[in-house]
């Protein structure tokens, strides 16, 4: 039921609360959402599940550990990866957070630590450790800032 300006103005008026629902279009929404995480060089893909306060805290210590703020990276969805890979013609850096997640997106074996190429497209992929299992095994650190140099070093040449 639709109400007219001055029946929400007197319902506001005498304290009632009117919940209205939003016009706006999510799907235009996740489009923008996608389209300014595609500007950004670096992009890193998790595990949709896995966006816990903590391992976004530790992704963010860990990309600003080469120089990267929070405005120059973007965390993007499987599912934006294959828009990314049909639509890019820049040349990017895609960091993926899990061994085990990056094998069952490409379908085989892939080896951490080295830059991959994405699909026939400039999207130079770096596989690392998942950020659960990171926080959960943390004498990996070495291993991820070798991987994190290989990120910035990849950014460099670009």
């Amino acid at each position: 039921m639709d109400l007219t300006p001055s029946q929400l103005s007197s319902l506001n008026e005498m304290g009632i609360p009117v919940w209205v629902l939003r016009s706006e279009n999510i799907e235009s929404k996740n489009n923008k959402e996608s389209e300014q995480a595609f500007r950004s060089d670096c992009l890193v893909l998790i595990e949709a599940d896995r966006n816990a306060q903590q391992a976004h805290r530790l992704l963010q210590a860990m990309l600003f550990s080469i120089g990267l703020s929070p405005e120059q990276f973007s965390v993007i969805s499987s599912d934006q990866l294959a828009e990314l890979q049909a639509s890019t013609a820049q040349q990017k850096v895609l960091l993926v957070l899990g061994e085990s997640f990056a094998q069952s997106l490409w379908g085989k074996t892939v080896v951490r630590g080295k830059s991959h190429q994405t699909s026939d497209t400039p999207i130079s992929t770096v596989i690392s450790f998942d950020l659960d299992e990171l926080l959960s095994s943390p004498e990996k650190k070495a291993l991820v800032w070798q991987d994190l140099l290989l990120v910035k070093q990849l950014l460099n040449a670009i």
